[in-house]
């Protein structure tokens, strides 16, 4: 008795563990995801175990730099999820290239390492690498300025493949990203709308009459009177 009890207790006590001590900055980009939630309309969180640093990582995704087809009706039934990554100082590429994380990249030789960040973009697709006629689950990732490919894992498990008389039936990606949504988006789409969606005509009109009061009240202050053409 009080078996199942003190085992959820543990589980609490350890999840709890992990989010506020050991991944950095969960709390703070938790209070950034309430912010840009009702005024955005959309946000996405990814966790996932980050194999530099030996440890599961949480991190606040804003829905401008989570790209996926529109008319997709959940993350999982997407053919691709590309996401812009925070920008790398060059630095920071050579570290993963000398980790291995990162494949060698040819943008790199000659570099002084004090130029501008890297807009590197990682995409959750499905390529058939190994030409059997399927396309696999693969996490790429891409430097935007030179297109080089700079990281390819597979984005699936070995439990994760189903067989058929066939052969392979289906495999099912790794999931990364939750989505978090505030107003469901009218039309269906997969882009939830936020306040700033419904006050952005409000406010137009708005600007526009007290553009149009402020007119009205100069030209009546000013009294009358000729202006030329040059002005």
């Amino acid at each position: 008795p009080g078996a199942k009890s003190a085992r959820a207790q543990r589980v609490k006590d350890y999840l709890n563990t992990v989010l506020f001590y050991r991944m950095d900055g969960w709390e703070q980009e938790t209070d950034m995801l309430l912010m840009q939630l009702p005024i955005v309309g959309c946000a996405f969180r990814k966790v996932y175990y980050d194999p530099r640093e030996s440890k599961h990582c949480s991190r606040l995704v804003s829905a401008l730099n989570l790209l996926v087809p529109i008319d997709t009706r959940e993350l999982k039934c997407a053919p691709r999820i590309s996401e812009v990554l925070p920008p790398m100082n060059p630095f920071e590429v050579l570290e993963n290239i000398k980790s291995g994380y990162f494949r060698a990249a040819q943008f790199i030789e000659g570099e002084d390492f004090t130029g501008k960040p890297r807009v590197l973009i990682e995409q959750h697709c499905r390529v058939d690498i190994d030409g059997d006629g399927y396309p696999e689950p693969y996490i790429v990732t891409v430097d935007h300025e030179s297109r080089e490919v700079l990281r390819v894992v597979a984005n699936f498990r070995p439990d994760s493949i189903k067989f058929g008389e066939a052969g392979v039936v289906s495999i099912e990606p790794g999931a990364f990203y939750v989505k978090y949504g505030f107003i469901p988006h009218p039309e269906g789409k997969f882009y939830d709308i936020g306040l700033g969606h419904l006050l952005n005509q409000i406010g137009s009109v708005v600007d526009t009459i007290i553009n149009q009061m402020i007119d009205a009240g100069t030209a009546a202050v000013a009294g009358g009177g000729f202006i030329g053409s040059g002005v």
